[in-house]
């Protein structure tokens, strides 16, 4: 893929060539810039969505909340901003590995995280987050792999609970 695709394009063309039932897209280091567009919630059987590396911008995607079968989301290592929605891990019940980390997310890390009985790995370091590290975390019985560093420490506080 060339550099620098505007991915809503991209996204629009891949919706016509499988009609609706991807379950896997990897688009990891190819330099994609802009936001996530709104075509994404039309893969409804998607499992596995792979944009890490890349110039994504904008805030989380509310589309990616329609995608009720994900198991796997990787955001790692783009330019997205603003807040995670407070409740959007309860839309993606199946969600087993979510990695935000390496963007500007800010505000206070949604105690929704430790709603999640399915959450594997979760990885939310190097981004803004501030206030304290939801003890619902530590609700989270699956858990193998957690980082929440460096998440801003001057601006983090609490303890995580019984992990």
């Amino acid at each position: 893929m060339s550099n620098h695709i505007i991915i809503k394009k991209y996204v629009a063309r891949l919706q016509i060539t499988v009609n609706n039932r991807l379950r896997k897209l990897d688009f990891t280091a190819n330099n994609i810039k802009g936001n996530i567009p709104n075509e994404f919630s039309n893969f409804l059987m998607m499992e596995i969505l792979l944009l890490g590396g890349n110039m994504l911008t904008g805030r989380f995607s509310q589309a990616i909340l329609n995608l009720s079968t994900l198991t796997n989301l990787h955001l790692s290592f783009n330019h997205l901003s603003g807040e995670l929605p407070s409740n959007f891990l309860y839309s993606l019940p199946d969600l087993q590995v979510l990695a935000l980390d390496y963007n500007f997310f800010q505000g206070h890390i949604p105690s929704s995280l430790g709603n999640d009985s399915n959450i594997r790995v979760l990885d939310i370091s190097s981004n803004n987050f501030t206030g304290v590290v939801p003890s619902s975390i530590g609700k989270l019985s699956k858990l193998y792999w957690l980082n929440l560093n460096p998440i801003n420490s001057k601006h983090i506080k609490g303890k995580i609970g019984s992990l």
